[in-house]
């Protein structure tokens, strides 16, 4: 456990030093390395478009990754919702319940967990929108970020100069 909190400690620490917010330190292949870090709610401003197994890595090497799309759509999310902390906290609630045999904590979660699914079903704004101008304000400054970071090659990657862009591939070279 200390080991845990040493490392939390040390990485909170030294958040701004290891900032890699173009997203792709340690030139990954496939999508999820194709974003910011952290990357968006919404992860992609449009849905991208996969023709290979490594679809990111394909791009990068036609020279097509980060990529400004011709229009930003509306981007439609989940709102909100307090349900995941309170099914988490009445269900180990209950399964604390049913290991100590502390049935009236069994019936008592059961019941607060059911009236929580119940009032969540009368909820009829269950979405919200983030308007295309944010998606195109944030996937821009993205891009600016990306296109004033000096890559760097494999041999740096694990110094404090790898800001999340890799040198990229030289043709006929072997990765």
């Amino acid at each position: 456990m200390l080991c845990l909190l040493i490392q939390l400690w040390v990485s909170v620490r030294d958040r701004h030093h290891n900032d890699v917010f173009v997203g792709d330190p340690w030139d990954g292949r496939s999508l999820e390395w194709a974003t910011s870090s952290p990357p968006p709610e919404y992860n992609f401003p449009v849905i991208p478009e996969v023709f290979s197994r490594d679809a990111f890595m394909a791009e990068k090497e036609q020279g097509k990754a980060y990529q400004v799309p011709d229009e930003f759509p509306d981007i439609e999310m989940p709102a909100n919702s307090a349900m995941g902390v309170i099914i988490a906290v009445t269900g180990t609630a209950m399964a604390f319940g049913l290991t100590w045999y502390m049935w009236w904590l069994v019936i008592l979660s059961a019941m607060v967990t059911l009236v929580a699914i119940i009032a969540r079903g009368y909820v009829r704004k269950t979405t919200r929108t983030i308007p295309g101008d944010e998606v195109r304000r944030t996937h821009l400054a993205w891009i600016e970020c990306v296109r004033r970071t000096t890559p760097v090659d494999r041999s740096k990657e694990q110094t404090r100069e790898n800001r999340g862009l890799p040198v990229p591939p030289v043709e006929g070279a072997v990765q």
